[in-house]
């Protein structure tokens, strides 16, 4: 049996910044969450998405949600909390379309967990997926690699954008 290891990310779709009243829904992952779009598990009917609960069941295992941003100017996504303290994340987000958005491998220097922080995209309101996997797996298509190699990231706290023709 392939062990679990559990993850949380804490996401800002909210037009409120960081504010500790805000209340709103927790995603929580059923069966495992599929790794393309077809097979996403799709958080979108949750107006308020404010955290998506988890397990990555191995090091391969790439778990893909469909979220809906409202307020584009107001996300953020980060898997730095206490259920992730013993493993590498790296986050990934894309269009509604599959294109690559931006992804994050590490947080800052000493944090090997993942943020993509308030203001460091551009992107429109609408259907966007959000992905989670541990270091070393990067999304790719039929064309190649849609970001940076994860083990690329050479500067901890960089959101990168997509570099690769996938």
């Amino acid at each position: 049996m392939t062990p679990k290891i559990p993850f949380a990310i804490a996401i800002n779709l909210l037009f409120c910044l960081n504010c500790p009243s805000v209340s709103g829904s927790v995603w929580q992952e059923g069966n495992d969450a599929g790794q393309l779009l077809n097979t996403a598990q799709v958080t979108t009917e949750l107006e308020t998405l404010v955290a998506i609960r988890g397990d990555l069941t191995g090091v391969d295992d790439i778990d893909l949600y469909a979220i809906w941003i409202s307020n584009p100017m107001s996300f953020s996504a980060t898997t730095v909390n206490p259920n992730t303290e013993l493993i590498d994340t790296d986050l990934f987000l894309f269009r509604g379309d599959g294109t690559g958005v931006a992804a994050n491998g590490d947080t800052d220097l000493f944090e090997t967990n993942a943020t993509i922080p308030v203001g460091s995209v551009v992107i429109g309101s609408g259907l966007h997926y959000l992905g989670v996997a541990t270091f070393g797996d990067t999304p790719n298509s039929e064309l190649g690699w849609i970001f940076p190699e994860t083990g690329l990231f050479t500067n901890p706290g960089e959101v990168v954008g997509p570099t690769g023709p996938g």
